[in-house]
């Protein structure tokens, strides 16, 4: 089982791990899409996501779903080295049509990738 940290001042200046999952189906008006998009940009800016070998900082997982859990980019990719490269990796996100999505499904699959995921590196 996975703790939660307590998010204060300490916990941002150790880092935090971030899992942010998106709705891309397309019962998400365009707009709310931009605009949650634009949230988590800001969200990785202000807490200066680094991912990779970065045992000090904040790092974020990006995964959406419609028809499919993506992963967008991972806690461990080496491509995320700032906030402006996790910027441009949302902007490749786009809204899919399909309804009727079973969220149970999406996050039992999150599920199932966090467990794996926490297998493969501890």
């Amino acid at each position: 089982m996975v703790m939660a940290k307590k998010l204060d001042a300490e916990a941002v200046k150790n880092g935090l791990e971030l899992i942010i999952l998106i709705d891309r189906s397309s019962s998400i008006d365009p707009k709310d899409f931009k605009l949650g998009i634009n949230f988590i940009k800001f969200l990785l800016a202000e807490f200066g996501v680094r991912n990779g070998n970065n045992t000090s900082g904040t790092r974020a997982a990006v995964l959406t779903f419609g028809n499919a859990v993506d992963v967008v980019f991972n806690l461990d990719n080496g491509t995320i080295i700032g906030p402006q490269a996790a910027s441009r990796a949302l902007d490749t996100i786009q809204v899919i049509s399909v309804l009727g999505i079973k969220e149970k499904n999406v996050i039992m699959k999150i599920f199932k990738y966090e467990e794996k995921y926490t297998a493969q590196n501890n």
